[in-house]
C-alpha cells in the first residue's frame, strides 16, 4: 500500500516530504500536476535531487467554454478510467490532493472516493487557509455563472466544497488536523545576500498590470529598505528569461543595482539560508511562511501598490487578509 502526492508547486513538494517524514510513510508516490511545463520540469528536477519515487500524473484535457459538452465528458470519462487504473496497480490507500481542488485533482478525487481509498488534503500555498474568506470560487457575475454551468455540465468542479478523511498544514485551521513542520534546507547562499525581491507574474497573470508597475512596487522597497544596497533578485519559475531581462534593464535605469538569485530552488530555502535582512514580494506564498523560516528576516510586501490595478478584487482579498491574519508583513504604502 502506498500515499500518492498530487504536487502542483515547489511548496507543495516541501509539504509532501515533510508529510512522508514526520508521520513516517513509506513507499510513497509523487505526482507532478502537468498544467505548467516549465513549472513541471523544475518541480521534476527538484524531486530528481531527493531520489523521491515518480509516477506520471493521469492528464486531463480542459477546454473552454464553447467546447462540445458531450465531447468533453467522453473524454473525462476516459481520464477516469486510466486514473483508476493507476491507483489500482500502485495500491494506493492515501491520496493526497492540494486544496483548494482544481479541476484535474478532482478527478483523482472522484476515482478515490469510487474505490474506498482515503483523501488528505495538504497546503499548496496560503490559498490553502481561505475558505470562506474568498470569492474566488464563487459566481460574482454573469461570466462566472456561465463557466460554472459550462464545467458542472462536463463533470467538472473546483474551489472549497469538498470534505476530506484527514487535513494535513502547518498553521492552525478549524478542522481537526495533522500538524505538519516543514522542514526548509540550506543553500550556498553569499552573505551578501541581504535584501531580497520575490518576483512573480502578476503582468502575466493580469493584464491590467504592465511592467512598469511591478519595476515601481519593487522601487517602493529598494528606498524604504535597501537604502542604496544591492537588491537581489529571485524570479518566479514561470517568469520568462525575456521578462527577466526587462525588469532588470528598468531597475537599472533608475539607478538601482540588481543580482538574481540563480537557481530553481524554492524560495523559502533562499529565506531560512539569509544571515539576516529583508524579504519583500506582492502576494508571495513565502510571506505568509517567513516568519516562521527565520525569524531574523523582516518581511515587505508592496501588494498595496497594485491591488486596485486588476478588477476581480482577488489582490484586494489577499492585502485584507494579510493585514488579518500575518501581522508579520510589513505593507508599504
Amino acid at each position: 500500500m502506498s500515499n500518492l502526492y498530487l504536487l502542483r508547486n515547489l511548496l507543495s513538494l516541501k509539504a509532501a516530504e515533510s508529510i512522508d517524514e514526520q508521520y513516517s510513510f513509506r513507499n510513497s508516490k509523487f505526482s507532478v500536476i502537468d498544467s505548467n511545463p516549465q513549472l513541471k520540469d523544475i518541480i521534476l528536477k527538484n524531486i530528481d535531487e531527493k531520489a523521491c519515487n515518480v509516477v506520471t500524473t493521469v492528464k486531463l484535457p480542459v477546454y473552454s467554454v464553447g467546447f462540445n459538452i458531450l465531447k468533453q465528458r467522453q473524454r473525462i470519462q476516459e481520464v477516469k478510467r486510466l486514473v483508476e487504473k493507476q491507483l489500482a496497480e500502485l495500491t494506493v490507500n492515501q491520496l493526497f490532493i492540494t486544496y483548494p481542488m482544481h479541476f484535474d485533482s478532482y478527478i483523482y478525487y472522484l476515482v478515490a472516493i469510487k474505490l474506498k481509498i482515503k483523501v488528505c488534503f495538504y497546503e499548496e500555498g496560503p490559498c490553502f487557509y481561505r475558505a470562506g474568506c474568498t470569492k474566488q470560487y464563487e459566481i460574482n457575475n454573469i461570466k462566472d455563472a456561465v463557466r460554472r454551468l459550462y464545467f458542472e455540465s462536463c463533470g467538472l468542479k473546483r474551489g472549497y466544497a469538498f470534505k476530506a478523511n484527514s487535513w494535513y498544514c502547518s498553521l492552525p485551521i478549524k478542522e481537526n488536523y495533522h500538524t505538519v513542520i516543514l522542514k526548509y534546507e540550506k543553500v550556498n547562499l553569499s552573505p551578501d545576500v541581504k535584501f531580497v525581491f520575490l518576483s512573480r507574474p502578476v503582468s502575466d497573470d493580469y493584464p491590467e498590470i504592465n511592467l512598469i508597475d511591478e519595476v515601481n512596487a519593487i522601487k517602493k522597497f529598494f528606498d524604504l529598505v535597501c537604502k542604496g544596497n544591492v537588491l537581489h533578485l529571485k524570479f518566479h519559475p514561470r517568469e520568462s528569461e525575456t521578462k527577466r531581462s526587462q525588469i532588470q534593464e528598468l531597475l537599472r535605469a533608475l539607478g538601482i543595482t540588481t543580482i538574481v538569485i540563480k537557481g530553481n530552488g524554492p524560495s523559502e530555502d533562499i529565506i531560512f539560508s539569509m544571515k539576516s535582512g529583508a524579504v519583500c514580494g506582492y502576494d508571495t506564498t513565502t510571506l505568509v511562511y517567513a516568519n516562521n523560516i527565520n525569524k531574523n528576516i523582516d518581511v515587505y510586501s508592496v501588494l498595496k501598490d497594485i491591488k486596485n490595478k486588476e478588477p476581480s478584487g482577488f489582490l484586494s482579498e489577499c492585502f485584507e487578509e494579510y493585514q488579518l491574519k500575518y501581522k508579520h508583513i510589513h505593507m508599504i504604502e
